[in-house]
């Protein structure tokens, strides 16, 4: 997909789009849902649950693992799985989130890792400042975790909450970068930071933190090598090569409601 139709296409204004990108690791992803499902009715019905599984294995895709769940009662939540088919993308973080914007729903769209979730109570506190039409459209939340390895809170590098239209409009992720380790988040925030009007980032550190999930996210065994991505990082940020704008390049299907 070339230039995305998203800022064509209405989004709803009630609604949030809270959404994970999901990779061969059914611990954690057990644990996004069992938070979700502990979310009270009235705040609930305000979100929208999207699951990204980029190419799991077969035994550990997404709907069956919330397949199973569903069989033990164990999941009252409706959500919505897109899987991406193969051929296996190597770290396609910027597929996967291009995928999770071009589906949502919601004006609102909060871009979820693995690893950390949206307790209930933050998901409450987020609410009364997203469904606030008099709101910035170009205002970008991040979140402070609640723990991290070197045992201090801080901000998480990925985790967002923003306008699926300002996400576009800025560029969204540029998926040159997709098949090599890194440089996903800083090009992306280089790309919001140029944007006009001015995007305004914003930590409310009255929010409630994001809960790290002790079960961990499993280390993918692909090569972590940088190079590839900091070189191409360098010269789009410098000019000397162009951002591109073409999305998607991948084939994906949608699981609704499982």
């Amino acid at each position: 997909m070339a230039k995305p139709p998203e800022l064509a296409r209405v989004c709803n204004a009630n609604l949030v789009t809270l959404g994970v990108l999901y990779y061969n690791d059914p611990a954690p992803l057990r644990l996004h849902f069992g938070i979700w499902a502990q979310y009270p009715a009235s705040v609930q019905s305000r979100f929208e649950f999207v699951v990204i599984d980029d190419g799991s294995s077969e035994h550990m895709q997404a709907h069956n693992v919330l397949a199973q769940l569903h069989r033990l009662g164990r999941v009252p939540l409706s959500l919505s799985i897109l899987r991406v088919l193969p051929p296996k993308l190597a770290w396609n973080i910027g597929g996967g989130r291009n995928l999770l914007m071009h589906r949502a729903s919601g004006c609102w769209v909060i871009i979820a890792d693995l690893d950390y979730a949206v307790p209930p109570k933050l998901a409450a506190a987020v609410l009364p400042t997203v469904l606030d039409p008099a709101i910035s459209p170009t205002r970008v939340f991040k979140f402070m975790r609640d723990w991290q390895p070197k045992g201090r809170p801080q901000l998480h590098p990925a985790f967002a909450m923003m306008r699926r239209d300002l996400y576009w409009q800025a560029g969204g992720c540029d998926e040159d970068f997709v098949g090599h380790y890194g440089w996903t988040d800083p090009h992306t925030w280089f790309r919001l930071g140029h944007h006009r009007p001015r995007v305004t980032i914003t930590v409310n550190r009255s929010w409630p933190a994001i809960h790290y999930l002790r079960a961990g996210a499993n280390r993918t065994s692909q090569s972590k090598d940088k190079e590839e991505n900091a070189n191409l990082y360098r010269r789009k940020t410098s000019g000397a090569a162009n951002w591109s704008n073409v999305y998607l390049r991948f084939k994906w299907m949608s699981i609704k409601d499982v």
